[in-house]
């Protein structure tokens, strides 16, 4: 059952098409992407491609104090997303999310993520792609445990930028932070990229920001999954002890 607060037009041809693709009722999966959002309403939009590809758009705004309006209508949306599923490569891309200035840094992208690792969960989706649109993209992913595409030129170009800057800022590493992060040049993988999450934060935004423009990964069923539910664990521990 779906909270009054989600609006969800969906056709029966699109209900029958997504249970037979997925093995589940789609409510149960908008159910799941729009949970812990309480005082938000959510606009849910779903549509499939001729080629099967769904497409969806999830988009918040905050309620206001009367319960009956939005907080303030003149206002763009709290949080809004777009992504696509392909079932058949039991893969996830996405595309696009906004944030409000008055959201970030509460922990709106961090609960909606949760909540779309779950819905994956349950329709069995283990990959997720997404390109970092903006120079705080990519640290803002690499800190919910996605990783480089080490595959691509990108990804590639974003290892040796790390090393120059161990470089060019001598005194913000140590020589074991300066070592980890070589590590990571001579064997550009997961756990030597997660491995910079141990050097001090300075440090860290150092590496971490102004990459532009790069492909990441993120494998639910790896190392990445544990790494992002310790970051739920410190920002919301209610909602991992929930899912148990």
């Amino acid at each position: 059952m779906l909270s009054d607060k989600v609006h969800f037009p969906c056709s029966d041809r699109l209900r029958e098409a997504w249970r037979a693709d997925t093995g589940v009722e789609i409510e149960e999966a908008v159910r799941l992407l729009t949970q812990n959002f309480d005082t938000f309403y959510a606009d849910v939009d779903i549509s499939m491609s001729s080629s099967g590809i769904y497409k969806l758009t999830v988009t918040f705004n905050e309620i206001a104090a009367d319960d009956e309006t939005f907080a303030n209508d003149n206002v763009e949306d709290a949080l809004k997303a777009e992504f696509t599923i392909e079932i058949d490569d039991a893969a996830a891309y996405h595309n696009h999310i906004r944030i409000q200035d008055n959201q970030k840094c509460s922990g709106a992208g961090t609960l909606f993520t949760f909540n779309r690792f779950a819905m994956y969960d349950l329709i069995g989706v283990r990959g997720v792609e997404l390109e970092s649109a903006y120079s705080h993209g990519f640290m803002a992913w690499a800190k919910m445990g996605f990783v480089p595409d080490f595959d691509e030129a990108e990804g590639k170009a974003v290892v040796h930028e790390m090393v120059k800057r161990t470089w060019q800022y001598p005194d913000m590493f140590s020589e074991e932070e300066r070592l980890l992060v070589q590590d990571l040049a001579q064997t550009p993988n997961g756990d030597n990229f997660r491995g910079l999450f141990g050097i001090n934060r300075d440090a860290l935004h150092v590496l971490l920001e102004g990459h532009e423009k790069t492909p990441m990964l993120f494998d639910l069923h790896s190392e990445q999954r544990e790494f992002f539910n310790e970051r739920v664990a410190n920002r919301f521990p209610e909602l991992l002890a929930e899912a148990a």
